[in-house]
């Protein structure tokens, strides 16, 4: 009459285990310090060893003093065995973690013993991953291997005919860039189209890329916009973002545009930062604000944009939303120099005046 009493220990203790043995691995991979995880584990572990030490004397006591019936006897041990099994699945998850780590930390110290790795789930578990992984090394000549674009060419290809994104967008730039195969257009462009469909973020750039120019397919600028607008809402892919921004603008909708170019400039990127200053100094999608255009021109120059570098330069000359600096002026002249940005910043460095602000 006890049997499902017996099936509830097995089912809450095999439960536990994963739930908890997932949590701390979960824990881990979220970026938890090693440090603490092996703490509260070797903690835990002490805790274990007691409440099995006192399981029988706490359970005695507790039956004598509540006068429990049988049912509720279950019910105790079902709960004691649940607790347990919840703290043996933590101390499981602290093991996993453990070794996964000092694996991980194994490899990256050894790149040979990387690529051994790489090569045994690609041979014995077909790992789609482990084959693109491998196509990296040999196409970069990464972890002590020679470069050999023909074995790259062939793990990816290995990799995309499992539908892995990562082997089909690297198979689509060896055929657009000829790496181990002919180049290939048509054949880049499908591989890239089944990447984006499969969820990467890049090639659906690239595929908005190749309708824009008609690489590999017919020219079809309302896809190119798609595309780039599926990459950039998907991933925060800033350059996709720039692109159909560029698009909305042309299409009038220039509100929408100053959104997408302010929130790419957010995300860090240089182009990005020029085109929203460029709004703000035009007053297209916002109104006019010279202190916020020099501000993003000043921006993505610090990021190393060289169309920005020439603008923040004329910023400083002409005291366009900031104080007038012809020491600052001169500097980003001469960084737009540097960088081949235009003819024209070079003129206007040599017609600055030699002194004074």
């Amino acid at each position: 009459g006890r049997s499902w009493a017996r099936w509830s220990y097995v089912a809450s203790g095999v439960l536990n285990i994963l739930t908890c043995s997932g949590a701390v691995v979960m824990l881990q991979l979220a970026g938890k310090d090693d440090g603490t995880v092996g703490c509260v584990v070797s903690n835990l572990i002490s805790f274990v060893f007691i409440v099995i030490l006192l399981l029988s004397s706490v359970r005695r006591w507790y039956e004598g003093r509540a006068g429990l019936s049988s049912l509720r006897r279950d019910v105790l041990h079902c709960v004691l065995f649940w607790v347990l099994t919840s703290l043996f699945g933590v101390v499981i998850g602290g093991g996993v973690c453990a070794g996964a780590i000092k694996f991980a930390s194994d490899m990256k110290g050894n790149p040979a013993q990387y690529v051994r790795v790489q090569e045994l789930l690609a041979e014995y578990v077909s790992d789609p991953m482990a084959m693109c992984r491998l196509g990296d090394c040999y196409r970069e000549g990464h972890c002590g291997v020679e470069k050999d674009a023909n074995r790259a060419f062939g793990y990816y290809e290995k990799s995309a005919a499992a539908n892995c994104p990562a082997g089909l967008y690297s198979l689509a730039q060896c055929y657009e860039r000829g790496l181990g195969a002919k180049k290939n257009s048509e054949k880049a462009f499908e591989n890239y189209r089944k990447a984006a469909e499969r969820g990467s973020v890049p090639a659906m750039n690239d595929v908005g890329d190749c309708y824009e120019k008609g690489v590999g397919t017919k020219a079809d600028p309302k896809r190119a916009f798609e595309w780039w607008s599926r990459a950039a809402r998907q991933g925060n892919h800033v350059r996709a973002a720039c692109k159909a921004a560029i698009c909305l603008q042309k299409d009038g909708n220039k509100a929408k545009a100053f959104r997408w170019f302010r929130n790419a400039a957010n995300l860090g990127d240089g182009f990005a930062c020029y085109k929203l200053a460029e709004c703000f100094e035009r007053g297209c999608g916002t109104q006019s604000n010279a202190v916020e255009a020099a501000r993003w021109y000043v921006q993505g120059a610090e990021r190393g944009q060289a169309l920005c570098m020439e603008k923040a330069g004329d910023c400083f000359a002409n005291g366009y939303g900031v104080d007038k600096d012809i020491a600052k002026a001169r500097a980003w002249y001469e960084k737009a120099v540097s960088q081949g940005a235009s003819m024209t910043a070079a003129r206007k460095l040599e017609s600055l005046p030699t002194c004074g602000k």
